[in-house]
Formats: C-alpha cells, structure tokens, sequence
C-alpha cells in the first residue's frame, strides 16, 4: 500500500494518531524526591481535566503505584473536591493497603487540612513536589498524558452520556472507570482499547 493511499484511508476513517510527547532529561542533581523502591511504597495521583460535547467539564482523579505503573483508580465527577479524595484514597488503602508515600502537587484538593489530616491518620506520609516542577511527578504525569492520547481524545462524549457517567460513578466513586485494567505500559494503545471496550458494552447494556 503507498503511503498516498493509507494517508486517504486514516483521514476517511477519522484516524487519530497520539501527539508524540519529547522525552526530557532529568539532572542526576536533581533526583526525584522519596523515589520508590518497592511494590505500594509510592503511590502518586493528580488531575486531568477534559469536557463533554456540550463544554460541561470533566475532572478526573488519577491515582498510580510508581513502582508496578498500575492505574489503581480513575475517579470522573464534575467536581472532585478534598472530600471525595479522601474517599478514593481510602478505598484504595482498604484494598491495597497504605503507601509509605503520597506524592502530588500543592493544589488545594491535596494540601487542604481535611486530606492532611487523613494522611497522618492512616500513616502516609506526603511527598509533595516542587511547584514548577511536574518532572518529580513523572511516572503519574506520563499516565495521564496516555490517558488523554489514547482515551479521552478519541472518545466524543456527548452531555446526556456524561449525566448518565455523574450518575453512575457519584455513588460508587469508580463506576465503569475503576474497573478498567491497570495500566502497565506494554501495550501501546491498550488503554484506549480497553477504555472503548468498557465504554461500548455499558452504552449498550
């Protein structure tokens, strides 16, 4: 096939190819702070944000082990505030159990006084990065640019069916998202994969 003809096929089918992301080098002088160096020691979590087809906005919280890359949860609301955090991350703990670390940003969801609080409760400690420094969050900043590449972007979401997402992960702080597989970044386009998969068989349950 010349590369003319597959060019009109991927324009006809409505192909999407992810944005190649330029690889940055990190200083050996200026290493990651409380690297992991073992299964559920770190566990690192941050926010990406997207909308529906009608601009109602999408927050998604997601939370990632730095030692295995497993996606431990994908939390979708309109809003995600301190609270609702601390309902996913103690989902998490009664499941995996507690991570020595915590890392994220400063953003107010994560150094607010209630999820500080449940931090020091439940043993964890918080590894929070420099501010302008998103480098020292890599290994959750590198999951979420795959999830939107390979999930979000390819995915159309109309406003009726992200109702019908509010709905069923308001209750369950999960819903068809936390049960996608985790993600271990062998297989480029997985996510998006497994994401239609789950996505097409609730729409037409």
């Amino acid at each position: 096939m010349s590369p003319g003809r597959a060019h009109r096929l991927w324009r006809s089918a409505g192909l999407q190819v992810p944005r190649k992301r330029p690889r940055r080098r990190v200083a050996a002088s200026r290493p990651r702070p409380h690297p992991a160096t073992g299964p559920d020691q770190v566990w690192a979590y941050d926010f990406v944000f997207d909308a529906c087809a009608n601009g109602q906005k999408l927050k998604c919280l997601t939370v990632v082990a730095e030692w295995t890359h497993e996606s431990l949860a994908i939390d979708v609301a309109g809003s995600i505030r301190s609270g609702r955090v601390i309902e996913v991350l103690a989902r998490l703990v009664s499941v995996h159990g507690a991570p020595r670390y915590l890392r994220s940003d400063n953003g107010p969801e994560f150094v607010s006084a209630a999820v500080l609080r449940w931090l020091t409760d439940a043993g964890i400690d918080g590894a929070f990065i420099a501010p302008g420094k998103p480098w020292q969050n890599g290994t959750n900043e590198s999951f979420n640019g795959r999830f939107r590449d390979e999930c979000l972007n390819m995915v159309r979401i109309p406003g009726p069916l992200g109702r019908r997402f509010r709905r069923d992960l308001g209750s369950d702080s999960g819903g068809i998202w936390a049960r996608i597989p985790g993600y271990l970044g062998t297989d480029s386009g997985a996510l998006g994969q497994r994401f239609r998969r789950h996505l097409g068989s609730r729409l037409s349950a």
